[in-house]
């Protein structure tokens, strides 16, 4: 079981090594089939990468098929986090006002 996980997760990486949006490989469905088999390694890994790809993977048409504890787990760690993109809204908004400085590496 073990070698079949890392053996999956590896081509996981090559084939989203150049571009993940366009990659030809379903990582949501290897999850599903990874949790059905109890291959909780490449279950682990999957659910990690869709949360690190967040926003890639949402506009991928698979990505409704995520439910319940998997799709919240994503949510919760998605990357970047939420959090991020309020306080990205704040600080665009004070720039607009001229109350705030312009990040300088900006």
């Amino acid at each position: 079981m073990t070698l079949c996980e890392l053996y999956t997760s590896k081509a996981i990486e090559r084939a989203t090594k150049d571009v993940i949006a366009n990659a030809n490989i379903d990582v949501i469905r290897l999850l599903l089939v990874a949790q059905e088999h109890r291959a909780n390694q490449l279950a682990a890994m999957c659910l990690h990468f869709l949360a690190t790809n967040y926003e890639i993977m949402t506009k991928r048409p698979e990505f409704h098929q995520l439910t319940g504890s998997n799709l919240e787990y994503i949510e919760a760690n998605q990357w970047p986090p939420r959090s991020y993109y309020e306080r990205l809204a704040r600080y665009e908004q004070s720039l607009k006002g001229g109350s705030a400085q312009k990040c300088i590496v900006m």
